[in-house]
C-alpha cells in the first residue's frame, strides 16, 4: 500500500495544481493510525515537509525540525503546496474536522462505515 500512495502522492506534487485528497478507510483496529505513523517516517526519512493532525492535536516536521503543535493549527506550514497534511480524526464518532487546505495533499486515515474488504484504498483529486 505504501508504493500505491508514493505513487500518488508524486504524481500529484510534481502535477501542476499539487492538490489532492488520498484516503485510506477499514474497519476499526485494522492499522490505519499504525500505517499513518508509518507513512509518517517514510516522509520525513524522504525529507517531505510534513504536518500530522490526529483529533485536535498537531505536529510538524518541516526543514528537517520536528516540532509539537499542541492545539494550534501550523497554518504557516499548510499553506505551503509540498508540505503532506496527514490526517487522522481518531475514532469512529469524532467529528474532528479536516483543515480546508487551498493547496497542497492530503492523506486522510478513517474508518469506513461499510467496507466490504478489510482494507480499502481510494483517492480523489482535490478541487
Amino acid at each position: 500500500m505504501q508504493v500505491e500512495a508514493m505513487k500518488w502522492l508524486e504524481m500529484r506534487l510534481n502535477s501542476e495544481s499539487r492538490t489532492g485528497f488520498f484516503v485510506i478507510t477499514g474497519t476499526p483496529g485494522i492499522g490505519k493510525s499504525i500505517f499513518l505513523a508509518y507513512m509518517a517516517g517514510f516522509l520525513a526519512e524522504k525529507n517531505y515537509d510534513i504536518v500530522i493532525q490526529r483529533g485536535q492535536e498537531w505536529w510538524s516536521r518541516t526543514g528537517g525540525e520536528i516540532a509539537a503543535h499542541g492545539e494550534e493549527k501550523p497554518l504557516n506550514f499548510l499553506k505551503r503546496a509540498e508540505t503532506v497534511l496527514l490526517f487522522d480524526p481518531i475514532g469512529g464518532e469524532n467529528k474532528t474536522a479536516l483543515q480546508n487546505r487551498d493547496r497542497g495533499c492530503t492523506m486522510i486515515f478513517h474508518i469506513a462505515k461499510q467496507v466490504k474488504l478489510p482494507f480499502c484504498i481510494q483517492s480523489a483529486t482535490g478541487a
